[in-house]
């Protein structure tokens, strides 16, 4: 079941050194966790970074409806994650224009310079009275992931739809920096040193 892997993200997100894993991987907690459940196998050199987003957003918005209906059934909660849905349906995310840090493969963008929003940045954009905390936590965190990110009003939107920092680093996807298009020469001990072959069961 999709639930198999609920203790190892809350155990990912206590270890606070970014593992070679994340360097290349779709999300800091779960790595392409969702394109080996849904693929079979790990995503290749030529594999198209919005299928590996959209793969890896529809296997985090499942998750979490799941969960929230289990529990519960916040319908303030489960209305985002329907926005969440169109989001990753839309297939319009977040580049990278620079490349700032030559350590990383791939590392988040709250808003690019097109003005497109990365999915948690969205999920607050549609939230009403939340429209502009996207460009807020931008000024200052726009390359940050979210468990970096100290806002007020971020902690006020997800009190008040009941989000953890948890959800929200589950759901934050990475992006490709533009130097690293062609230049990079993975396997799957780079993508996952770390991960055991009972964390790949599919659900």
């Amino acid at each position: 079941m999709i639930l198999i892997f609920v203790g190892y993200i809350l155990v990912s997100l206590t270890t606070s050194p970014i593992s070679t894993a994340d360097l290349f991987s779709v999300n800091k907690v779960i790595g392409d966790l969702s394109f080996i459940e849904k693929h079979g196998s790990f995503p290749l050199e030529t594999t198209s970074d919005i299928l590996r987003i959209q793969t890896h957003l529809e296997y985090v918005e499942s998750f979490i409806r799941r969960q929230t209906e289990m529990n519960n059934n916040n319908s303030m909660k489960l209305k985002i994650l329907d926005h969440l849905n169109t989001y990753w349906k839309q297939g319009e995310f977040p580049e990278h224009n620079t490349s700032f840090n030559i350590d990383e493969n791939r590392s988040p963008r709250f808003v690019d310079h097109r003005n497109v929003h990365c999915a948690v940045g969205y999920l607050i954009l549609k939230s009403p009275g939340f429209e502009q905390l996207p460009n807020e936590i931008n000024l200052h965190n726009e390359y940050s992931y979210v468990n970096q990110i100290k806002n007020d009003n971020l902690s006020k939107w997800m009190g008040l739809y009941d989000f953890t920092l948890e959800e929200l680093s589950l759901i934050q996807p990475t992006y490709d920096h533009m130097r690293f298009k062609h230049k990079r020469n993975r396997t799957r001990s780079h993508i996952f040193p770390n991960y055991k072959a009972h964390n790949l069961h599919r659900p």
